[in-house]
């Protein structure tokens, strides 16, 4: 009987233990080995809930460090996979050493940082991530054979590098479209060798991810020869244009029908191709909301509005309206609470954010100080080559307004290294004599202030009137004398409010 007694307390504890785990989110642990100089004490890894991938706007997640070069990811939604990134802080700079690699529950990934720069993996679900390294490592081998191969023939005196019009850019879409044909037959060989290991959901999703991710490069493709053929021919409805729009359709386009929904719903690589596309409106005929409103359903609807109107805010200030439309039509708990964050933060008359932040003498400068005055918020980062140009290109208009005590510019830098941040407003290279300049206090885009507004490009520029709301999250950029003239007259009508 006491032996009896004896099992039954070790099965009831065990019973109680397992039922509590249980409730606890699931978790993957992610190993890095450094064999090279980069310093552990350096290195992060970050994520985001609910399968988001590169989404600027969503929250990133630090993977919690559970001792040195040991990290946790926590699967706090009972997601089926994560996207997780690893980065090498150090001098105020962060540099990417993995970008978006795929993790599930209970993954122990080794990783080991290479001394010839390449990197190791190994562990408990490591082999989608060679798999997908092979991919990698297939494709630049290819790209390389046929740079050296355009090269030889260009260095041949017989033949000319082309003139930029029509004929050579459609040479240049009709080579980026093979590239996407040849690279689907390299995909498609490597993750066959990948079956034994690999569950199926997950090779369709790498399929679907890499896919996408060449479909979204060939669309950028296009759409930068599209912008260089406005510039030569400005009647988008003639020949020329029909003919460039035709080589694009006519493309061997990849096929995502044959995905399952549940595989487009955890693909990254998807979802940004689909948000590349609808910003190009001459391609589509149709508003982007418009285009996924009609098209999708569902969960992955939701995540395709909020994945559009998260990128198109920062880049148009004609999309409150829908915002607003998609908060109400939104069915997806998390996407709706991103929708409503983002419309609380952007929309026009809807109040600041009561930021906390430190001047360059070391003072703490609030919203609040700037009551009764027109704020132009800039935001950038030491080394962003924009934020320089838009730096130089507002010269006019600060000029014009720098003695007016009703306006006050101010320049938030999402530096990390304070003493980098002093050096760059010394020489001005981001900011001008006399305007206000704040440091997010080492916190870089984690800031608040920089999460409240879903900032993810740089330079952005936000606009608050003299009550402290939102003028507009998106005023002009002042790089040409139409745009510039149209931040004028919105400052003017600002200050003479």
């Amino acid at each position: 009987m006491r032996h009896l007694i004896i099992i039954f307390f070790i099965v009831s504890s065990c019973k109680r233990v397992y039922s509590f785990q249980e409730n606890e989110p699931k978790k993957a642990i992610i190993e890095i080995e450094s064999s090279n100089a980069t310093s552990l004490d350096s290195i992060s890894v970050i994520y985001r809930d609910n399968f988001w991938s590169s989404v600027g706007g969503i929250i990133k997640i630090d993977a919690k460090v559970v001792s040195t070069g040991i990290y946790q990811v926590d699967f706090r939604n009972n997601e089926p996979v994560a996207y997780f990134t690893v980065l090498n802080r150090k001098m105020g700079r962060q540099d990417f050493l993995l970008y978006q690699c795929l993790i599930q529950p209970d993954d122990y990934i080794k990783i080991n940082l290479l001394k010839d720069g390449k990197i190791e993996f190994s562990g408990r679900g490591s082999a989608k991530l060679n798999c997908v390294l092979n991919v990698q490592d297939a494709i630049k081998v290819w790209e390389t054979k046929r740079a050296d191969s355009l090269n030889t023939l260009y260095s041949s005196e017989k033949v000319k590098r082309p003139l930029q019009n029509l004929s050579y850019f459609k040479t240049q879409l009709l080579s980026s479209n093979q590239r996407l044909t040849s690279c689907k037959k390299i995909i498609t060989t490597i993750l066959e060798k990948y079956k034994n290991e690999l569950s199926n959901d997950i090779i369709e999703l790498i399929k679907c991810n890499i896919f996408g991710d060449l479909e979204t490069e060939n669309h950028r493709v296009f759409a930068f020869y599209y912008s260089k053929l406005s510039k030569l021919n400005g009647d988008k409805s003639s020949h020329e244009f029909q003919e460039f729009k035709a080589v694009y359709y006519n493309r061997s386009k990849i096929d995502f029908s044959v995905f399952p929904n549940k595989i487009l719903l955890l693909s990254g690589g998807y979802q940004q191709f689909v948000v590349q596309l609808t910003t190009n409106r001459d391609l589509l005929g149709e508003n982007g909301f418009n285009y996924i409103n009609d098209r999708y359903n569902g969960e992955l609807k939701d995540r395709l509005l909020t994945s559009f109107l998260l990128w198109s805010f920062s880049n148009s200030s004609n999309n409150a309206k829908y915002i607003q439309d998609a908060v109400k039509s939104v069915k997806t708990s998390y996407c709706k609470s991103i929708l409503a964050n983002l419309d609380n933060a952007v929309t026009v008359g809807k109040q600041s954010f009561q930021f906390e932040l430190t001047d360059s003498t070391g003072n703490i400068i609030n919203q609040k100080d700037f009551l009764g005055k027109v704020v132009l918020l800039d935001f950038y980062f030491t080394g962003c080559t924009g934020c320089r140009g838009l730096n130089e290109k507002m010269l006019n208009i600060y000029n014009h307004f720098k003695s007016n005590k009703n306006i006050v510019f101010v320049s938030v830098s999402i530096d990390k290294n304070f003493d980098n941040w002093k050096a760059g407003i010394k020489k001005q290279l981001y900011s001008h004599k006399g305007s206000i300049d704040l440091y997010t206090n080492g916190l870089g885009d984690r800031a608040p202030i920089i999460e409240h507004y879903k900032i993810s490009a740089y330079p952005t520029l936000i606009l608050i009137d003299k009550k402290g709301q939102i003028i507009s999250s998106n005023p002009p950029k002042p790089y040409d004398i139409t745009k510039e003239k149209e931040l004028f007259d919105i400052l003017q009508k600002a200050v003479d409010m």
